[in-house]
C-alpha cells in the first residue's frame, strides 16, 4: 500500500509532514531512506508526496515502481506518472504527463450522454502483478488493457480496451486484480461495504 500526498509545493509538504508527525507518524524510514506513513492497521507504508493538478485516481506498477495515475472528470482520461522512489523522502515530485488514453465513452450530444459521461468517470485502477495487465474501473464497466514486454504503458493505454459489465453496486471506489490478472476484486461505498470477484478473460491480443 502507498499513500499519495497531494501537493503544492515542498514547503507545503514539509509543513504537513511535521503536523503529520505529531499526530500518526510520518518519518523517514531508516533503511532505505524513503518516507514513510503510520497505518494503526498497517504500521509503516511508504508515502509519495507529488505535485498533479488533476483529480483522479492511482495505483503502482510493482515491475517498474511507478505510480500511474488517472484523471477522473475529463472527456479523456489522461495517464500521468511518478516514480516509487523518490530521490530523498520530503522529494515532491511532479506528475509527469503521457497523454490521453483510449476508453468508450458516449457520442456527445447522444441522448442521456450527460448521465453517461458521470457513470464513466474513472474510480480505481490496478496493475497485475507482472505489469502486463491493467484494469481501469468505472460505475459501470470494467476496461481491461495488455501490454507487451517492454512496451510503455501508454502506449497500451491508446489502444481500444476489453470493455466488462460490472455488479449494480452504489459507487464503485476499489479495485485489485490477482496476481496473475486473471481475477479482479472490487468493492464500493458504504457500510458493509459489498465485495465481488469477477473472472477475466485472457489477454485480447
Amino acid at each position: 500500500m502507498v499513500t499519495f500526498h497531494k501537493s503544492h509545493g515542498g514547503e507545503a509538504f514539509k509543513d504537513y509532514v511535521d503536523s503529520m508527525a505529531k499526530t500518526a507518524g510520518v518519518w523517514p524510514d531508516d533503511e532505505d531512506g524513503r518516507g514513510e506513513t503510520f497505518n494503526a492497521q498497517l504500521g509503516k507504508v511508504p508515502a509519495v508526496a507529488m505535485q498533479y493538478q488533476d483529480k483522479g485516481t492511482g495505483a503502482v506498477d510493482q515491475a517498474t515502481r511507478q505510480v500511474y495515475l488517472l484523471s477522473k472528470r475529463d472527456p479523456v482520461p489522461r495517464l500521468y506518472r511518478v516514480s516509487l522512489d523518490p530521490p530523498t523522502p520530503l522529494t515532491v515530485q511532479v506528475a509527469e504527463a503521457l497523454g490521453p488514453i483510449s476508453i468508450p465513452r458516449a457520442a456527445p450530444g447522444a441522448p442521456g450522454a450527460r448521465q453517461a459521461r458521470r457513470l464513466e468517470w474513472v474510480t480505481a485502477m490496478d496493475f497485475d502483478a507482472a505489469g502486463r495487465r491493467a484494469a481501469v474501473v468505472t460505475a459501470k464497466r470494467v476496461h481491461v488493457y495488455d501490454r507487451s514486454p517492454g512496451e510503455p504503458w501508454i502506449a497500451a493505454f491508446q489502444r481500444m480496451p476489453m470493455s466488462l459489465p460490472l455488479p449494480h453496486f452504489g459507487q464503485i471506489e476499489a479495485a485489485a486484480l490477482s496476481a496473475d490478472g486473471r481475477a479482479l476484486d472490487l468493492s464500493s461505498e458504504g457500510f458493509p461495504a459489498p465485495l465481488a470477484r469477477i473472472p477475466l478473460p485472457e489477454a485480447h491480443r
